[in-house]
């Protein structure tokens, strides 16, 4: 695996030298650093708790698990391609997951705003991740790589 050496790794990709298990490794590299660079990013102006600490681990392990996944089932089909296959096909997953979870989260505020809950209280309080919102995106994250690995398996395999 080619950290540094970049013009190396372009000749190996080009002279097909680099197996679909390195890009595997490229690619769980790519997701872990994502995650932990990113992690922070987002908590910025907010009170980072543990169940922050929680959720960052919990979507670390899903993410590489998935990946891994996703690899597995590429790889019972005719093992090729499958960077290529992983992104694209995240695409219109992640934005059809987003759109449901998008309807899931308007339909909540409309339920707790119809009955008049208020859930920020005084807006003193400082906005934590609940355990409620860790198994919801946890779920929410298992999906998408399901579905993402079923559609690998739809491209990799013949007359699937």
């Amino acid at each position: 695996m080619y950290l540094w050496k970049s013009s190396n790794l372009a000749n190996d990709l080009r002279n097909n030298n680099v197996t679909e298990k390195d890009k595997l490794k490229y690619m769980l590299f790519w997701v872990i650093s994502t995650a932990i660079v990113s992690d922070p990013a987002i908590h910025i102006d907010y009170n980072y708790v543990f169940n922050d600490t929680i959720l960052s681990i919990v979507m670390l392990i899903v993410s590489i698990a998935g990946t891994i996944y996703c690899y597995k089932v590429n790889k019972k089909g005719d093992n090729k391609d499958f960077i290529s296959r992983y992104v694209c096909l995240s695409i219109p997953v992640v934005i059809r997951a987003l759109t449901i979870l998008a309807a899931i989260i308007i339909t909540t505020v409309v339920i707790v705003l119809t009955f008049e809950l208020n859930i920020m209280g005084s807006g003193e309080e400082a906005i934590t991740t609940s355990i409620t919102e860790i198994i919801v995106l946890s779920i929410f994250m298992l999906s998408v790589y399901y579905y993402l690995g079923r559609l690998i398996k739809v491209a990799s395999t013949e007359n699937a």
